[in-house]
């Protein structure tokens, strides 16, 4: 009897963890999920199943060079169309981390008047105002918006991708497998810690 009323009490504990995270992505103990990314999986397989910035040609050049991930899954391209030599990955880090790493927003204007005028696609610019913050360029997460899929994306430079400092895990996924499209707020308690500019 008491075998039974184990069991029962098991059974009922995992099924309340499968209602609570039946396809959700947002969070899995102490790690949170940071975005997606396209990319080859042999890339990261070969590093450990972590983020690497591979070469100067791995970026959309909006803030500089990086691995780029977006807050939603076919911001980029849609997943369906994906070439099959590709993967979407999905992309992982420790909570705790994030929270305490530096993290500034690049608009597409200078609102606060360090550098003046266009920030996007303009890297000097960029770390000149990402300076006036009393951080460094190569050791902060850039986040900024994708208005051609109204998302938004997060930019790892490559000595952040490369370092020791935070890590970025990716769980790979190939064409046809079941994915969510879960969509991350880079506006929740998370990303708030460490922010420039200060949200308003």
């Amino acid at each position: 009897m008491r075998v039974i009323k184990v069991t029962a009490l098991l059974s009922a504990v995992l099924a309340g963890l499968v209602t609570a995270y039946p396809r959700g992505l947002s969070e899995r103990g102490d790690r949170i999920f940071v975005g997606y990314r396209y990319s080859i999986a042999k890339e990261y397989e070969d590093a450990g199943n972590r983020i690497v910035f591979q070469t100067a040609t791995d970026n959309l050049e909006q803030l500089g060079e990086g691995a780029y991930v977006m807050n939603i899954r076919d911001g980029y391209k849609p997943f369906a169309s994906m070439r099959d030599d590709q993967r979407l990955c999905l992309v992982y880090t420790d909570k705790d981390d994030l929270k305490a790493f530096p993290k500034i927003w690049i608009d597409m204007f200078d609102e606060y008047g360090s550098v003046g005028g266009v920030l996007w696609y303009m890297p000097a610019k960029i770390e000149t105002y990402i300076r006036g913050f009393g951080q460094d360029p190569e050791k902060a997460l850039l986040l900024a918006r994708y208005p051609q899929a109204k998302a938004e994306q997060v930019v790892i430079p490559p000595k952040v991708a490369n370092g020791k400092d935070i890590i970025f895990s990716v769980d790979c996924k190939k064409k046809g497998d079941d994915v969510s499209n879960d969509k991350v707020d880079y506006t929740a308690d998370e990303w708030k810690n460490n922010v420039y500019p200060k949200p308003k």
